[in-house]
């Protein structure tokens, strides 16, 4: 989690310097690589003895030190590809498209219950989000 937190304050100062969403978020991300990766190794590399271990009591230690060198490596994963999409997903538009994006998501939300759907309001709704829904402002990727 901290990582994460580095990364989106990395992210939000270069977004008050002035720099566009999509720069900002590859900016960050080039800023904080290093350290994101540094803080995952290095505790995942204090785990390596204790996954490894054979001793008395290894049988409870070696489950429990997977699992953490398991979650440090998939939460880096998610730090580093999935939170700078998604920072760019809802930072990246006008405050109107991304309005139209939450209500189309609510109206298909909405569609799993099955009295809700064969409403013509609810249909009506749902096909005016989508059709805000491709009108992302975007900038080009570097």
């Amino acid at each position: 989690m901290l990582n994460g937190v580095v990364l989106v304050t990395s992210i939000n100062q270069l977004r008050q310097a002035g720099e566009p969403t999509r720069q900002a978020v590859l900016g960050g991300l080039r800023r904080r690589l290093r350290p994101v990766l540094m803080t995952a190794c290095v505790a995942s590399f204090g785990f390596i003895p204790m996954a490894i271990a054979t001793s008395t009591g290894a049988e409870v230690q070696r489950p429990l030190a997977s699992v953490v060198i398991g979650g440090l490596f998939s939460a880096t994963l998610l730090t580093l590809f999935l939170l700078p999409l998604l920072y760019d997903w809802a930072f990246g538009m006008k405050a109107e498209q991304f309005l139209a994006s939450i209500s189309f998501t609510a109206e298909l939300g909405h569609c799993f219950a099955p009295a809700s759907c064969h409403t013509d309001k609810t249909t009506a709704r749902a096909t005016e989000a989508l059709r805000h829904w491709p009108e992302r402002s975007r900038g080009p990727v570097e």
